[in-house]
């Protein structure tokens, strides 16, 4: 049964989105060095979009390859991004 996997692809995510967006609050309420800080926001904001990938990808197995392709490309562009800065 695939319930358990749900359940704990589920709870992985949510508990990813959580703590980096609170790790993201905690950058800009101590913004002492902005041009370090504003780099260290973008890499943190890569963990949820690959939670979030991972996550569609368990419940939604017999996706279509559109929708597949579309975050996966997505979250490439997103890391692709993150290097070059």
């Amino acid at each position: 049964d695939h319930v358990v996997a749900y359940f704990i692809g589920a709870s992985c995510t949510a508990i990813t989105i959580v703590f980096s967006a609170w790790l993201i609050y905690q950058h800009l309420q101590n913004w002492t060095h902005p041009k370090q800080q504003k780099l260290i926001i973008c890499i943190i904001c890569m963990v949820p979009l690959f939670a979030v990938d991972s996550c569609v990808a368990l419940f939604d197995m017999h996706a279509s390859e559109t929708m597949i392709m579309l975050l996966d490309s997505i979250k490439e562009c997103y890391e692709a991004i993150v290097i070059s800065c």
